[in-house]
């Protein structure tokens, strides 16, 4: 509906602002909504058509969550759920087949020049957008090594881990620009993180996306308050599939209750911790 809107104006067609109109409004996450381009004061000059289906879209996507993590619309019943709730393992793999059909949205971690410009290159060639937040429609996490190389284990990494993005070097993105089409990413997935030794946790993120944390209920400590901020490592839970709380009463499902802060240590996780079972793409035991 929203590309028919766009060609319906040709006076459109090349003017830089279109293109991002229309991956904003398939992409759309619940921290999109009160910033994106639909309601940012030059969307009122776009045709009435086209604001339409922009506005219907979103609306048919996201809704406000409560609590920390936004939700997930739950489309059979038009409910929106906390992130972590029973809703969201079962939307899970919906949310993948969605994202893939809507076209590739790349998120780069930390890229240099050269490299921003290339990527930019590869998501005009197919057709797709790059990403400055990460956010659930994300398909592929392009890092700035190659894929052979051992990966840093920043935030992005881990949450397209989690998430069940594909997580590449960036000698995919020269593949796909040197053959001129966007090329199968399996040879370029990251195998490995520097920090340890587990190997294929993207390609079991992938094959399982949002599942890692679904048996826990975690509580994320307020002392993080710097990097990572605590914000980021509850979109890491939230993205893995486990629930977010303040009381172990609001455990729900029968997950289990995890207390988790910067250092852990007595029966309480870490963000070490953390990382080490996003890696082993497996819960870990408590040290």
């Amino acid at each position: 509906e929203i590309r028919s809107a766009v060609s319906c104006w040709p006076r459109w067609s090349g003017v830089p602002h279109v293109p991002s109109v229309v991956s904003c409004a398939l992409k759309l996450s619940h921290s999109d909504v009160g910033t994106s381009c639909v309601q940012s004061a030059w969307a009122s000059s776009l045709p009435a058509q086209l604001a339409a289906a922009l506005r219907g879209r979103a609306e048919s996507l996201v809704q406000p969550g409560s609590g920390e993590g936004g939700g997930i619309i739950d489309r059979a019943s038009g409910k929106s759920e906390p992130s972590g709730s029973p809703v969201q393992a079962s939307t899970n793999s919906r949310l993948w087949q969605e994202r893939q059909a809507e076209g590739a949205s790349f998120s780069w971690d930390d890229p240099e020049p050269d490299q921003a410009r290339d990527l930019q290159k590869l998501a005009e060639m197919t057709s797709g957008t790059v990403a400055s937040q990460y956010d659930r429609r994300v398909t592929h996490v392009v890092l700035p090594s190659k894929s052979a190389a051992a990966a840093k284990r920043t935030i992005k990494f881990m949450m397209g881990v989690v998430a069940g993005a594909w997580v590449v070097g960036f000698d995919w993105v020269e593949a796909c620009l040197s053959q001129g089409c966007k090329r199968p990413e399996e040879s370029f997935e990251i195998r490995k993180d520097e920090r340890t030794q587990h190997r294929d946790a993207a390609t079991k993120g992938r094959r399982s996306p949002g599942s890692l944390f679904k048996d826990l209920a975690v509580n994320v400590a307020t002392t993080f308050t710097t990097k990572p901020s605590r914000a980021e490592v509850c979109q890491l839970v939230s993205l893995g599939g486990g629930q977010l709380v303040l009381d172990p009463k609001e455990v729900k499902g029968g997950r289990r209750y995890l207390r988790l802060e910067p250092e852990g240590g007595n029966g309480v996780g870490s963000f070490r911790w953390l990382c080490d079972c996003i890696s082993a793409f497996e819960v870990l035991p408590l040290a």
